[in-house]
């Protein structure tokens, strides 16, 4: 098996491996290790639920198993001074209920607020280890945080000549950093609105984790503010037209956010089943 390893960002000092000194600045090339450069923004709050976090060394020996894990690539140990906590799966050599620890590991979560930049210092099995303005670090999950390079990226592509890659700032009444909302300029209800992700992406099913995310959070913000602004707002038709056989103009993705009232129309039962002439009403079969 050879020496132990120590592993950056857990307990991020050099170490020693069997006779080979290592350092800091060499740990953090490996493994998943971010570059410790690259910055991220908090889309999410999200609060520790370990104040006592499971703090291991390598070498030490651990009891395995006690809780299941939802999030894959993590095991539940218990040290020798019974401490518990989540640890990576292949940060630990398992023997049966029992294993070795491979590295040294940290299991600090740090709490954090939407909005809050952070140092992203090492991912892991959808985890973030991230270090605040404050100077605190711990785990994150990575959905929380949104990669600013990856931001930047997925902001910069345009279409030249696309109406929504060039939209006037003064049109839109929501934004996030992928995403912007604007009023539909032939709305089929008051208050009718748009989501639209920024960078040119045609397709829905292209688009990816992040906008997918961002656009999520603007029709949330969306359907607030028109109940707000109208309390007879009594519903929502919400949907997108993929493709020009589905009846999409601009080949550059948006979500539709229809307020429905009750009385817009004869008989609203069917929704969207209405795109197709005479498919709106149905009877369903109760026995």
């Amino acid at each position: 098996m050879g020496g132990m390893r120590h592993e950056p960002g857990l307990m991020a000092k050099g170490a020693l491996l069997g006779e080979v000194s290592v350092k800091k600045e060499d740990l953090e090339l490996e493994g998943n290790s971010i570059n410790g450069r690259e910055k991220g923004r908090v889309m999410g709050d999200y609060k520790s639920a370990f104040p006592d976090p499971l703090i291991i060394r390598a070498g030490e020996k651990l009891r395995i198993g006690g809780k299941k894990s939802s999030w894959p690539g993590w095991i539940w140990c218990t040290n020798g001074k019974k401490h518990s906590g989540w640890v990576p799966e292949r940060y630990v050599e398992r023997q049966g209920e029992t294993g070795l620890a491979l590295y040294d590991y940290n299991a600090t979560e740090l709490s954090v607020s939407a909005g809050e930049e952070l140092v992203l210092r090492k991912e892991e099995s959808g985890w973030i280890w991230c270090t605040n303005q404050r100077g605190e670090s711990g785990w994150v999950p990575a959905e929380h945080v949104e990669k600013l390079k990856e931001v930047e990226h997925l902001r910069e592509y345009r279409e030249p000549g696309c109406v929504f890659c060039n939209m006037l700032g003064e049109r839109m009444v929501l934004e996030n950093n992928l995403a912007y909302a604007i009023r539909d300029m032939y709305p089929v209800t008051a208050l009718h609105t748009l989501i639209i992700p920024r960078g040119h992406v045609p397709n829905y099913f292209d688009l990816s984790i992040q906008q997918i995310e961002a656009c999520h959070r603007l029709l949330v913000a969306a359907q607030a503010e028109i109940v707000a602004q109208d309390k007879d707002v009594r519903g929502f038709n919400i949907g997108i037209n993929q493709g020009s056989a589905a009846g999409q103009t601009i080949l550059h993705c948006h979500i539709h956010i229809i307020p429905r009232r009750i009385g817009d129309v004869d008989d609203p039962r069917g929704g969207i089943r209405h795109l197709m002439p005479g498919k709106g009403p149905y009877e369903m079969d109760v026995e």
